[in-house]
């Protein structure tokens, strides 16, 4: 119950806000990254490409966020020191994720 009121609000949050779009029972394998870096999509494990100009938002575990979503190496040093000591099985709270920012949670 509870976190189908967190779906819901969230769905109607974003979906159709600035051409946004979000898609349920869709596997992702990791970001895409451009040239320099920058997170500029999804790939789906589909071979769809989805990309994203603003945010990417994930509901994984924080190790499977940053360890096989984002990539250790696009990881900040800073989150990759904090996930060594987070316990396995923590989750993001909705929020969303970047390569090039050292978020603070």
């Amino acid at each position: 119950e509870g976190l189908d009121i967190c779906i819901l609000q969230l769905t109607n949050g974003i979906d159709g806000r600035f051409t946004s779009k979000i898609r349920f029972d869709t596997t992702a394998l990791r970001l895409a990254y451009d040239a320099t870096g920058q997170a500029i999509g999804v790939d789906l494990l589909s071979g769809e490409r989805v990309s994203a100009s603003k945010a990417i938002i994930s509901n994984l575990t924080l190790w499977d966020t940053y360890g096989k979503l984002i990539g250790l190496d696009h990881t900040a040093s800073g989150i990759r020191k904090r996930l060594k000591i987070c316990e396995p099985g923590e989750f993001i709270a909705l929020h969303p994720i970047s390569a090039s920012h050292d978020t603070h949670w």
